[in-house]
Protein backbone atom coordinates (compact mmCIF):
# COMPACT_ATOMS: atom_id res chain seq x y z
CA UNK A 1 0.00 0.00 0.00
CA UNK A 2 2.81 2.40 0.90
CA UNK A 3 4.61 1.60 -2.36
CA UNK A 4 1.40 2.34 -4.31
CA UNK A 5 0.96 5.70 -2.57
CA UNK A 6 4.59 6.62 -3.18
CA UNK A 7 4.26 5.58 -6.83
CA UNK A 8 1.23 7.86 -7.26
CA UNK A 9 3.04 10.67 -5.50
CA UNK A 10 5.92 10.36 -7.95
CA UNK A 11 3.44 10.35 -10.87
CA UNK A 12 1.67 13.46 -9.56
CA UNK A 13 4.99 15.19 -8.94
CA UNK A 14 6.14 14.43 -12.48
CA UNK A 15 2.86 15.71 -13.95
CA UNK A 16 3.05 18.91 -11.89
CA UNK A 17 6.67 19.58 -12.88
CA UNK A 18 5.88 18.89 -16.53
CA UNK A 19 2.84 21.19 -16.37
CA UNK A 20 4.84 24.04 -14.84
CA UNK A 21 7.79 23.63 -17.22
CA UNK A 22 5.68 23.42 -20.38
CA UNK A 23 3.27 26.19 -19.43
CA UNK A 24 5.99 28.60 -18.26
CA UNK A 25 7.73 28.04 -21.59
CA UNK A 26 4.50 28.88 -23.47
CA UNK A 27 3.81 31.91 -21.30
CA UNK A 28 7.29 33.42 -21.24
CA UNK A 29 9.24 32.26 -24.28
CA UNK A 30 7.09 30.85 -27.08
CA UNK A 31 5.54 33.15 -29.70
CA UNK A 32 2.93 31.38 -31.87
CA UNK A 33 2.81 31.71 -35.63
CA UNK A 34 0.17 34.15 -36.91
CA UNK A 35 -0.79 35.17 -33.38
CA UNK A 36 -4.06 36.94 -32.52
CA UNK A 37 -2.44 38.59 -29.52
CA UNK A 38 -1.42 41.60 -31.63
CA UNK A 39 -5.08 42.26 -32.46
CA UNK A 40 -6.07 41.85 -28.81
CA UNK A 41 -3.35 44.31 -27.84
CA UNK A 42 -4.61 46.84 -30.36
CA UNK A 43 -8.16 46.58 -29.00
CA UNK A 44 -6.88 46.77 -25.43
CA UNK A 45 -4.86 49.94 -26.01
CA UNK A 46 -7.67 51.57 -28.01
CA UNK A 47 -10.17 50.70 -25.29
CA UNK A 48 -7.89 51.96 -22.52
CA UNK A 49 -7.31 55.24 -24.34
CA UNK A 50 -11.04 55.61 -25.02
CA UNK A 51 -11.90 55.09 -21.35
CA UNK A 52 -9.34 57.70 -20.31
CA UNK A 53 -11.01 60.19 -22.67
CA UNK A 54 -14.58 59.30 -21.59
CA UNK A 55 -15.22 57.73 -25.00
CA UNK A 56 -15.93 54.22 -26.24
CA UNK A 57 -13.71 52.07 -28.40
CA UNK A 58 -16.43 52.13 -31.05
CA UNK A 59 -16.11 55.93 -31.47
CA UNK A 60 -12.66 55.82 -33.02
CA UNK A 61 -12.13 52.27 -34.25
CA UNK A 62 -12.14 51.68 -37.99
CA UNK A 63 -14.46 48.83 -38.97
CA UNK A 64 -16.49 46.26 -37.06
CA UNK A 65 -15.17 44.83 -33.79
CA UNK A 66 -15.82 41.09 -33.93
CA UNK A 67 -15.73 40.49 -30.17
CA UNK A 68 -18.42 41.06 -27.51
CA UNK A 69 -17.76 44.03 -25.20
CA UNK A 70 -17.00 41.79 -22.20
CA UNK A 71 -14.19 40.15 -24.17
CA UNK A 72 -12.84 43.60 -25.09
CA UNK A 73 -12.83 44.57 -21.43
CA UNK A 74 -10.95 41.39 -20.54
CA UNK A 75 -8.32 42.18 -23.18
CA UNK A 76 -7.89 45.51 -21.44
CA UNK A 77 -7.26 44.06 -17.97
CA UNK A 78 -3.43 43.83 -18.44
CA UNK A 79 -3.37 47.62 -18.99
CA UNK A 80 -4.08 48.03 -15.28
CA UNK A 81 -0.49 46.91 -14.64
CA UNK A 82 1.01 49.32 -17.21
CA UNK A 83 2.12 52.91 -16.65
CA UNK A 84 0.63 54.63 -19.66
CA UNK A 85 0.57 58.28 -18.65
CA UNK A 86 3.25 59.13 -21.18
CA UNK A 87 2.47 56.44 -23.73
CA UNK A 88 1.24 57.46 -27.20
CA UNK A 89 -2.25 56.64 -28.40
CA UNK A 90 -0.83 54.19 -30.96
CA UNK A 91 0.30 50.70 -29.98
CA UNK A 92 4.05 51.16 -29.65
CA UNK A 93 6.33 48.14 -29.57
CA UNK A 94 7.35 48.83 -25.98
CA UNK A 95 3.72 49.13 -24.82
CA UNK A 96 2.72 45.98 -26.67
CA UNK A 97 5.54 43.92 -25.14
CA UNK A 98 4.53 45.02 -21.65
CA UNK A 99 0.85 44.33 -22.33
CA UNK A 100 1.59 40.93 -23.92
CA UNK A 101 3.68 39.85 -20.93
CA UNK A 102 0.82 40.59 -18.55
CA UNK A 103 -1.70 39.01 -20.92
CA UNK A 104 0.25 35.74 -21.04
CA UNK A 105 0.63 35.73 -17.24
CA UNK A 106 -3.16 35.90 -16.88
CA UNK A 107 -3.48 32.90 -19.20
CA UNK A 108 -0.95 30.96 -17.13
CA UNK A 109 -2.70 31.83 -13.86
CA UNK A 110 -6.08 30.73 -15.24
CA UNK A 111 -4.58 27.51 -16.61
CA UNK A 112 -2.94 26.80 -13.25
CA UNK A 113 -6.27 27.28 -11.42
CA UNK A 114 -7.97 24.72 -13.68
CA UNK A 115 -5.05 22.30 -13.33
CA UNK A 116 -5.06 22.69 -9.54
CA UNK A 117 -8.84 22.16 -9.42
CA UNK A 118 -8.55 18.85 -11.30
CA UNK A 119 -5.61 17.86 -9.10
CA UNK A 120 -7.63 18.50 -5.93
CA UNK A 121 -10.49 16.42 -7.32
CA UNK A 122 -8.12 13.46 -7.57
CA UNK A 123 -8.03 13.40 -3.76
CA UNK A 124 -11.72 14.16 -3.27
CA UNK A 125 -14.85 14.70 -5.29
CA UNK A 126 -17.55 17.21 -6.13
CA UNK A 127 -20.71 15.48 -4.98
CA UNK A 128 -20.75 12.26 -7.08
CA UNK A 129 -18.21 13.45 -9.63
CA UNK A 130 -14.88 11.68 -9.28
CA UNK A 131 -11.87 12.01 -11.55
CA UNK A 132 -8.57 10.17 -11.87
CA UNK A 133 -5.05 10.77 -13.08
CA UNK A 134 -6.01 9.92 -16.67
CA UNK A 135 -8.18 13.02 -16.80
CA UNK A 136 -5.34 15.19 -15.56
CA UNK A 137 -3.05 13.65 -18.20
CA UNK A 138 -5.59 14.25 -21.00
CA UNK A 139 -5.95 17.88 -19.90
CA UNK A 140 -2.19 18.33 -19.86
CA UNK A 141 -1.57 16.59 -23.20
CA UNK A 142 -4.48 18.04 -25.21
CA UNK A 143 -3.70 21.56 -24.02
CA UNK A 144 -0.04 21.12 -24.90
CA UNK A 145 -0.88 19.75 -28.36
CA UNK A 146 -2.82 22.97 -29.00
CA UNK A 147 0.22 25.01 -27.90
CA UNK A 148 -0.15 27.50 -30.76
CA UNK A 149 -3.55 28.58 -29.40
CA UNK A 150 -3.55 27.79 -25.67
CA UNK A 151 -2.18 31.15 -24.49
CA UNK A 152 -2.99 32.99 -27.69
CA UNK A 153 -6.78 32.80 -28.08
CA UNK A 154 -9.58 33.85 -25.75
CA UNK A 155 -11.29 30.50 -26.35
CA UNK A 156 -9.30 28.95 -23.50
CA UNK A 157 -10.97 31.35 -21.06
CA UNK A 158 -14.34 30.31 -22.45
CA UNK A 159 -13.46 26.65 -21.89
CA UNK A 160 -12.56 27.50 -18.29
CA UNK A 161 -15.82 29.36 -17.70
CA UNK A 162 -17.79 26.35 -18.99
CA UNK A 163 -15.61 24.08 -16.83
CA UNK A 164 -16.51 25.91 -13.62
CA UNK A 165 -20.16 26.32 -14.62
CA UNK A 166 -20.32 22.54 -15.03
CA UNK A 167 -18.64 21.92 -11.66
CA UNK A 168 -21.10 24.22 -9.92
CA UNK A 169 -24.06 22.45 -11.51
CA UNK A 170 -22.95 18.96 -10.42
CA UNK A 171 -22.00 20.19 -6.94
CA UNK A 172 -24.34 20.79 -4.01
CA UNK A 173 -24.50 24.48 -4.87
CA UNK A 174 -27.77 25.98 -6.07
CA UNK A 175 -28.22 25.93 -9.85
CA UNK A 176 -28.30 29.76 -9.84
CA UNK A 177 -24.53 29.87 -9.31
CA UNK A 178 -23.88 27.73 -12.37
CA UNK A 179 -26.35 29.68 -14.50
CA UNK A 180 -24.75 32.98 -13.46
CA UNK A 181 -21.39 31.72 -14.68
CA UNK A 182 -23.04 30.43 -17.86
CA UNK A 183 -24.51 33.92 -18.42
CA UNK A 184 -21.02 35.37 -17.98
CA UNK A 185 -19.74 32.96 -20.63
CA UNK A 186 -22.52 33.94 -23.03
CA UNK A 187 -21.47 37.57 -22.67
CA UNK A 188 -17.82 36.65 -23.14
CA UNK A 189 -18.44 34.64 -26.29
CA UNK A 190 -21.91 33.60 -27.38
CA UNK A 191 -21.11 29.86 -27.60
CA UNK A 192 -22.32 28.79 -24.08
CA UNK A 193 -25.86 29.61 -25.21
CA UNK A 194 -25.70 26.26 -27.02
CA UNK A 195 -25.42 24.52 -23.64
CA UNK A 196 -28.60 26.09 -22.27
CA UNK A 197 -31.01 23.22 -23.18
CA UNK A 198 -28.73 20.60 -21.60
CA UNK A 199 -28.04 22.72 -18.52
CA UNK A 200 -31.78 23.37 -18.09
CA UNK A 201 -32.44 19.62 -18.05
CA UNK A 202 -29.43 18.96 -15.83
CA UNK A 203 -30.63 21.49 -13.25
CA UNK A 204 -34.04 19.84 -12.83
CA UNK A 205 -34.61 17.71 -9.71
CA UNK A 206 -34.55 13.94 -10.28
CA UNK A 207 -38.02 13.68 -8.77
CA UNK A 208 -39.32 15.37 -11.93
CA UNK A 209 -38.46 12.17 -13.81
CA UNK A 210 -42.07 11.14 -13.36
CA UNK A 211 -43.10 14.15 -15.42
CA UNK A 212 -40.91 12.94 -18.27
CA UNK A 213 -42.68 9.59 -18.13
CA UNK A 214 -46.12 11.18 -18.30
CA UNK A 215 -45.54 13.98 -20.79
CA UNK A 216 -43.03 16.71 -21.57
CA UNK A 217 -45.64 19.44 -21.08
CA UNK A 218 -46.48 18.74 -17.48
CA UNK A 219 -47.21 22.13 -15.89
CA UNK A 220 -44.93 21.58 -12.92
CA UNK A 221 -42.07 20.70 -15.24
CA UNK A 222 -42.77 23.71 -17.47
CA UNK A 223 -42.79 25.94 -14.39
CA UNK A 224 -39.37 24.67 -13.30
CA UNK A 225 -37.92 25.25 -16.77
CA UNK A 226 -39.47 28.73 -17.03
CA UNK A 227 -38.00 29.83 -13.69
CA UNK A 228 -34.53 28.77 -14.76
CA UNK A 229 -34.89 30.26 -18.24
CA UNK A 230 -36.09 33.62 -16.93
CA UNK A 231 -33.25 33.72 -14.41
CA UNK A 232 -30.62 32.96 -17.08
CA UNK A 233 -32.04 35.56 -19.47
CA UNK A 234 -32.23 38.17 -16.71
CA UNK A 235 -28.62 37.62 -15.58
CA UNK A 236 -27.36 37.60 -19.18
CA UNK A 237 -29.13 40.89 -19.92
CA UNK A 238 -28.02 42.36 -16.59
CA UNK A 239 -24.36 41.67 -17.43
CA UNK A 240 -24.71 43.03 -20.97
CA UNK A 241 -26.81 46.11 -20.14
CA UNK A 242 -23.98 48.33 -18.79
CA UNK A 243 -21.98 47.67 -21.97
CA UNK A 244 -24.98 48.52 -24.15
CA UNK A 245 -25.57 51.76 -22.25
CA UNK A 246 -21.87 52.52 -22.62
CA UNK A 247 -21.35 51.58 -26.30
CA UNK A 248 -24.81 51.67 -27.82
CA UNK A 249 -25.88 49.48 -30.73
CA UNK A 250 -22.27 48.92 -31.82
CA UNK A 251 -21.88 46.49 -28.93
CA UNK A 252 -24.01 44.10 -31.03
CA UNK A 253 -21.89 44.42 -34.18
CA UNK A 254 -20.17 41.12 -33.47
CA UNK A 255 -23.45 39.28 -34.12
CA UNK A 256 -23.68 40.66 -37.66
CA UNK A 257 -19.99 39.99 -38.25
CA UNK A 258 -20.23 36.28 -37.44
CA UNK A 259 -23.57 35.77 -39.18
CA UNK A 260 -22.08 36.98 -42.48
CA UNK A 261 -19.03 34.71 -42.38
CA UNK A 262 -18.64 32.15 -45.13
CA UNK A 263 -17.76 28.44 -45.15
CA UNK A 264 -14.48 28.34 -43.26
CA UNK A 265 -11.71 26.27 -44.83
CA UNK A 266 -11.39 23.75 -41.98
CA UNK A 267 -15.09 23.10 -41.42
CA UNK A 268 -16.65 19.67 -41.82
CA UNK A 269 -18.53 20.89 -44.88
CA UNK A 270 -15.34 22.16 -46.49
CA UNK A 271 -13.67 18.77 -46.03
CA UNK A 272 -16.57 17.15 -47.89
CA UNK A 273 -16.39 19.72 -50.68
CA UNK A 274 -12.63 19.16 -50.98
CA UNK A 275 -13.21 15.46 -51.51
CA UNK A 276 -15.94 16.21 -54.07
CA UNK A 277 -13.49 18.52 -55.84
CA UNK A 278 -11.57 15.46 -56.96
CA UNK A 279 -14.82 14.11 -58.39
CA UNK A 280 -15.22 17.24 -60.51
CA UNK A 281 -16.83 19.83 -58.20
CA UNK A 282 -15.07 23.20 -58.67
CA UNK A 283 -13.77 24.80 -55.46
CA UNK A 284 -11.35 27.59 -54.63
CA UNK A 285 -10.14 29.43 -51.54
CA UNK A 286 -10.90 33.04 -50.62
CA UNK A 287 -9.99 35.29 -47.70
CA UNK A 288 -12.74 37.21 -45.88
CA UNK A 289 -13.51 38.19 -42.28
CA UNK A 290 -9.94 37.47 -41.26
CA UNK A 291 -10.16 33.80 -42.29
CA UNK A 292 -9.74 31.57 -45.32
CA UNK A 293 -13.00 30.22 -46.72
CA UNK A 294 -13.93 27.65 -49.34
CA UNK A 295 -16.09 28.72 -52.28
CA UNK A 296 -18.02 26.34 -54.52
CA UNK A 297 -21.52 26.08 -56.05
CA UNK A 298 -22.63 24.25 -52.87
CA UNK A 299 -20.90 26.49 -50.32
CA UNK A 300 -23.72 29.00 -49.86
CA UNK A 301 -26.35 26.30 -49.37
CA UNK A 302 -24.20 24.47 -46.83
CA UNK A 303 -23.56 27.71 -44.92
CA UNK A 304 -27.29 28.31 -44.65
CA UNK A 305 -28.20 24.84 -43.41
CA UNK A 306 -25.32 24.72 -40.92
CA UNK A 307 -27.29 26.65 -38.28
CA UNK A 308 -30.19 24.23 -38.57
CA UNK A 309 -27.86 21.24 -38.25
CA UNK A 310 -26.25 22.77 -35.15
CA UNK A 311 -29.66 23.21 -33.51
CA UNK A 312 -30.77 19.69 -34.46
CA UNK A 313 -27.59 18.18 -33.00
CA UNK A 314 -28.02 20.10 -29.75
CA UNK A 315 -31.67 19.06 -29.46
CA UNK A 316 -30.72 15.45 -30.17
CA UNK A 317 -28.04 15.38 -27.47
CA UNK A 318 -30.38 16.99 -24.93
CA UNK A 319 -33.05 14.38 -25.66
CA UNK A 320 -30.38 11.69 -25.43
CA UNK A 321 -29.66 12.77 -21.86
CA UNK A 322 -33.34 12.40 -20.94
CA UNK A 323 -33.48 9.02 -22.68
CA UNK A 324 -30.33 7.74 -20.98
CA UNK A 325 -31.82 8.55 -17.57
CA UNK A 326 -35.26 7.14 -18.41
CA UNK A 327 -33.70 3.88 -19.59
CA UNK A 328 -32.31 3.30 -16.08
CA UNK A 329 -35.28 3.76 -13.74
CA UNK A 330 -33.75 1.41 -11.17
CA UNK A 331 -30.86 3.84 -10.70
CA UNK A 332 -33.18 6.77 -10.05
CA UNK A 333 -35.55 5.01 -7.66
CA UNK A 334 -33.42 5.81 -4.63
CA UNK A 335 -32.81 9.37 -5.81
CA UNK A 336 -36.33 10.54 -6.60
CA UNK A 337 -37.13 11.21 -2.97
CA UNK A 338 -34.41 13.85 -2.51
CA UNK A 339 -33.66 17.21 -4.11
CA UNK A 340 -30.70 16.11 -6.25
CA UNK A 341 -30.72 17.26 -9.84
CA UNK A 342 -30.06 15.13 -12.92
CA UNK A 343 -26.59 16.67 -13.28
CA UNK A 344 -25.77 15.90 -9.63
CA UNK A 345 -27.09 12.35 -9.86
CA UNK A 346 -25.49 11.41 -13.19
CA UNK A 347 -22.39 13.62 -13.44
CA UNK A 348 -20.38 11.51 -15.89
CA UNK A 349 -23.26 11.12 -18.32
CA UNK A 350 -23.97 14.83 -18.07
CA UNK A 351 -20.27 15.63 -18.52
CA UNK A 352 -19.83 13.48 -21.62
CA UNK A 353 -22.93 14.95 -23.24
CA UNK A 354 -21.82 18.50 -22.36
CA UNK A 355 -18.53 17.85 -24.19
CA UNK A 356 -20.45 16.20 -27.05
CA UNK A 357 -22.63 19.31 -27.33
CA UNK A 358 -19.61 21.59 -27.67
CA UNK A 359 -17.89 19.33 -30.20
CA UNK A 360 -21.11 18.80 -32.18
CA UNK A 361 -21.59 22.56 -32.43
CA UNK A 362 -18.06 22.77 -33.89
CA UNK A 363 -18.58 19.86 -36.30
CA UNK A 364 -21.93 21.15 -37.55
CA UNK A 365 -20.93 24.83 -37.74
CA UNK A 366 -19.82 26.60 -40.90
CA UNK A 367 -16.73 27.79 -38.99
CA UNK A 368 -14.20 25.42 -37.42
CA UNK A 369 -11.30 27.47 -36.15
CA UNK A 370 -8.62 25.29 -34.49
CA UNK A 371 -8.83 27.19 -31.18
CA UNK A 372 -12.45 26.09 -30.75
CA UNK A 373 -11.19 22.76 -29.43
CA UNK A 374 -10.04 24.66 -26.33
CA UNK A 375 -13.69 24.87 -25.25
CA UNK A 376 -13.61 21.16 -24.44
CA UNK A 377 -10.05 20.72 -23.13
CA UNK A 378 -10.79 21.52 -19.43
CA UNK A 379 -13.89 19.30 -19.40
CA UNK A 380 -11.95 16.31 -20.70
CA UNK A 381 -9.89 16.60 -17.51
CA UNK A 382 -12.99 15.67 -15.48
CA UNK A 383 -13.93 12.50 -17.39
CA UNK A 384 -13.43 9.35 -15.28
CA UNK A 385 -12.30 7.14 -18.21
CA UNK A 386 -13.72 4.10 -16.43
CA UNK A 387 -15.63 2.90 -19.49
CA UNK A 388 -14.31 1.76 -22.85
CA UNK A 389 -16.31 4.43 -24.68
CA UNK A 390 -14.87 7.23 -22.56
CA UNK A 391 -11.32 5.96 -23.05
CA UNK A 392 -11.78 5.82 -26.82
CA UNK A 393 -13.28 9.32 -26.81
CA UNK A 394 -10.26 10.65 -24.88
CA UNK A 395 -7.80 9.03 -27.30
CA UNK A 396 -9.70 10.29 -30.34
CA UNK A 397 -9.80 13.83 -28.95
CA UNK A 398 -6.03 13.81 -28.40
CA UNK A 399 -5.59 12.70 -32.04
CA UNK A 400 -7.94 15.47 -33.19
CA UNK A 401 -5.82 18.02 -31.29
CA UNK A 402 -2.63 16.60 -32.79
CA UNK A 403 -3.94 16.70 -36.37
CA UNK A 404 -5.42 20.16 -35.85
CA UNK A 405 -2.02 21.57 -34.91
CA UNK A 406 -0.41 19.71 -37.82
CA UNK A 407 -2.95 21.27 -40.19
CA UNK A 408 -2.55 24.78 -38.82
CA UNK A 409 -0.04 26.21 -39.25
CA UNK A 410 2.36 23.50 -40.46
CA UNK A 411 0.59 22.42 -43.68
CA UNK A 412 -1.84 25.30 -44.01
CA UNK A 413 0.15 27.56 -46.31
CA UNK A 414 1.67 24.77 -48.37
CA UNK A 415 -1.30 22.45 -49.01
CA UNK A 416 -4.47 24.30 -48.02
CA UNK A 417 -3.72 27.85 -49.21
CA UNK A 418 -1.47 27.81 -52.26
CA UNK A 419 -1.07 29.16 -55.81
CA UNK A 420 -2.76 32.57 -55.56
CA UNK A 421 -4.49 34.15 -58.56
CA UNK A 422 -5.85 37.65 -59.02
CA UNK A 423 -9.26 37.86 -60.68
CA UNK A 424 -10.40 40.56 -63.09
CA UNK A 425 -12.34 42.29 -60.29
CA UNK A 426 -9.16 42.56 -58.20
CA UNK A 427 -9.98 39.75 -55.75
CA UNK A 428 -7.25 37.29 -54.85
CA UNK A 429 -8.21 33.60 -54.74
CA UNK A 430 -6.23 30.41 -54.22
CA UNK A 431 -6.44 27.06 -55.92
CA UNK A 432 -8.28 24.14 -54.35
CA UNK A 433 -6.36 22.47 -51.50
CA UNK A 434 -4.16 19.55 -52.47
CA UNK A 435 -5.26 15.92 -52.26
CA UNK A 436 -3.07 15.53 -49.17
CA UNK A 437 -4.84 18.46 -47.50
CA UNK A 438 -8.28 17.13 -48.43
CA UNK A 439 -7.57 13.69 -47.00
CA UNK A 440 -5.87 15.06 -43.88
CA UNK A 441 -8.77 17.40 -43.06
CA UNK A 442 -11.39 14.76 -43.84
CA UNK A 443 -9.65 12.28 -41.53
CA UNK A 444 -9.39 14.87 -38.74
CA UNK A 445 -13.09 15.69 -39.02
CA UNK A 446 -14.04 12.00 -39.10
CA UNK A 447 -12.10 11.55 -35.85
CA UNK A 448 -14.01 14.49 -34.35
CA UNK A 449 -17.35 12.94 -35.31
CA UNK A 450 -16.10 9.66 -33.86
CA UNK A 451 -15.27 11.43 -30.59
CA UNK A 452 -18.80 12.83 -30.44
CA UNK A 453 -20.27 9.40 -31.18
CA UNK A 454 -18.28 7.72 -28.40
CA UNK A 455 -19.24 10.44 -25.92
CA UNK A 456 -22.90 9.88 -26.75
CA UNK A 457 -22.66 6.15 -26.09
CA UNK A 458 -23.45 4.89 -22.62
CA UNK A 459 -20.62 6.17 -20.44
CA UNK A 460 -22.39 4.94 -17.31
CA UNK A 461 -25.28 6.69 -15.66
CA UNK A 462 -24.16 5.31 -12.35
CA UNK A 463 -22.76 7.47 -9.66
CA UNK A 464 -19.14 7.25 -10.71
Amino acid sequence: MTKSINKHRITFLFICIFFLASRIFLACFYQPFNSDVGLYGLYAIENGEALRNDETIYDNHDGIIEYPPLAIMWMSVPIIFLHMDDEPRTLSQNTFYKWRSNFKCLFFAFDAIIFWTILLLLFGSVNRLKVNVKGLAIYLISGLLLFNFLYDRLDFYLGGIIFFAFLLLVSRKHWMFSFTLLALGINFKLIPILLVPLFLIGSLPVKSLGCFYKDLFNWKLVQEVLIRSIFLIAITVLIFLPFYIWGGKHTLDFLMYHSERGLQLESTYSSILMMLNYAGLPVYVTHEFGAFNLESPLATALSKISTLLVLLSLAGISLLFIRSVKKNPEETTNLKSNQDTFAQSFPQTFLCLTIATLLASIAASKVFSPQYLLWAVPLFGLVSYQTKNAKIAGILFVLVCLLTTFIYPYTYFTDFVHNAHQLADGRVVWEAPTMFAANLLFFRNVLLVGTIFMLCQKNSTKNI
